[in-house]
């Protein structure tokens, strides 16, 4: 295709010549004629012989003859140029069609792939558990990799990073009426010495809508799960790290403390204690 649009320029540079030639013998055709006026007037007055008239007459067919013969090149030359570029479009058009072919092949060939490679990023998908948080894991349960886990089995448990701090804690039936959110609470944290550990306020942030059976060693008891959400400066100032499972006595504040109440607190403390460590 480049060698044809070279020929065409070549062709164009042809024309362009031909055109100059064709100009300059127009203008000495013009002149003839102008000369040949003023001599046939000159001639009719018997002032030249009639053998100068033949004579330009003569030179003026030579140079029509000229314009012509460059006429017809000029034709020819734009019949060559309209070939060429007929050539192109032609080729143009069959590498257009080819190219069309080829992506189309190659679209269905993409297809193909990317349906067997669904299967592949299924099964990929499967081996790879994400957690929706990030944080400490704690209480593995699956240990050989490439196990087979079933639906619904836990595999691990995730204490988030920098999320809320919570003890999960069960009320009886007959004591749900005086709990909801926002009451205070004091957490009493078991895992640590109960002497030089103190209670850590919370707040009940959830309480579960209907009745979950617990199972107990007396049979299946209907509780309701509370959530109570631990103070975490009151943590950071007794220096206390909690883990998950961790146990907790979760005491609710039901109704207003009396001065008496909060004057033998630190006496009820130590009797609970006490109790504890016996």
């Amino acid at each position: 295709m480049a060698l044809l649009r070279k020929q065409i320029s070549q062709l164009h540079e042809q024309v362009a010549s031909v055109d100059d030639r064709l100009a300059a013998e127009l203008m000495a055709t013009q002149a003839l004629e102008e000369e040949l006026e003023a001599k046939l007037v000159l001639y009719k007055e018997q002032f030249i012989d009639k053998t100068r008239i033949l004579e330009l007459r003569r030179v003026l067919a030579d140079r029509q003859g000229v314009k012509a013969q460059l006429r017809g090149q000029r034709a020819e030359l734009g019949e060559k140029i309209a070939e060429f570029e007929l050539r192109i479009n032609a080729l143009e058009s069959e590498y257009r069609q080819k190219a069309i072919n080829e992506l189309s092949k190659l679209k269905q060939d993409i297809y193909g792939l990317q349906q067997k490679l669904l299967p592949l990023q299924d099964a990929r998908r499967r081996q790879v558990v994400t957690a929706p948080v990030s944080g400490e894991v704690v209480a593995m349960q699956i240990h050989s990799e490439g196990g087979v886990i079933s639906p619904g089995q836990p595999i691990l448990d995730i204490v988030p990073k920098d999320s809320q701090l919570i003890v999960e804690c069960r009320i009886q039936v007959s004591e749900i009426a005086d709990v909801h959110n926002g009451q205070l609470a004091d957490v009493q944290l078991l895992a640590f010495p109960a002497r030089t550990t103190p209670k850590i306020a919370g707040e009940v942030v959830y309480v579960s809508a209907d009745r979950i059976l617990q199972k107990t060693p007396y049979g299946e008891m209907p509780t309701y799960v509370v959530h109570v959400e631990l103070d975490k400066q009151e943590l950071a100032e007794n220096d206390l790290t909690l883990t998950a499972g961790m146990p907790a006595a979760v005491f609710i504040r039901t109704k207003p403390r009396t001065v008496l109440e909060y004057a033998l607190e630190p006496l009820k403390e130590n009797f609970d204690r006490a109790l504890r460590e016996k």
